[in-house]
């Protein structure tokens, strides 16, 4: 109700002045409840934390989907199981006394705060078509790798195919060889 300057109040019929209005307090259902947040909404916070958990911690899910490894690279997050790292590798022909060789070298670097075993390396040699023309298993140059160290090491292939280009280097298991 409002009331304009210099205007009187008057009594309207059936209000009494003297008693207090009551208010009755009655609850109509859902009027007091706060609104529930619609189940979109959880499932999208859902998903989005599963993703940020998933991306994360990416060695897990990779050791559990192997799979997944080429999407994490592929979105530019590489997943490194061994935490093991090649390091300025380079391959040379080198012609010696008993004639052609490639020497393949470069540096194993432990990625890891922890020290453990150095697998064998696997070097393959590629064709101008990707495929592998050659391919042998070098010793790994020493038993063991310490926390964040780094070894060097050297393989070399006397009388390489001619038709070998590119040079490919990955580990290998003592069960693998």
């Amino acid at each position: 109700m409002s009331v304009q300057f210099g205007q009187a109040l008057t009594r309207k019929p059936g209000l009494s002045l003297t008693r207090k209005p009551t208010l009755s307090w009655t609850r109509k259902p859902g009027l007091l409840r706060a609104p529930k947040p619609p189940v979109g909404i959880a499932a999208a916070l859902a998903a989005c934390a599963l993703c940020m958990l998933a991306v994360g911690r990416r060695d897990i899910v990779v050791r559990a989907a192997p799979q997944t490894a080429g999407l994490f690279a592929a979105i530019g997050l590489p997943v490194n199981l061994r935490g093991l790292e090649f390091r300025g590798v380079s391959s040379r022909l080198l012609d010696d006394e008993s004639g052609r060789v490639l020497a393949v070298e470069g540096d194993v670097a432990n990625l890891r705060h922890a020290g453990r075993k150095l697998p064998d390396v696997l070097v393959t040699l590629r064709g101008p078509d990707g495929r592998t023309v050659y391919s042998w298993t070098s010793p790994a140059p020493q038993k063991n790798i310490g926390p964040g160290e780094s070894v060097h090491f050297r393989a070399r292939l006397a009388a390489p195919p001619s038709d070998g280009v590119d040079v490919k280097l990955r580990f290998i298991d003592a069960a693998k060889k």
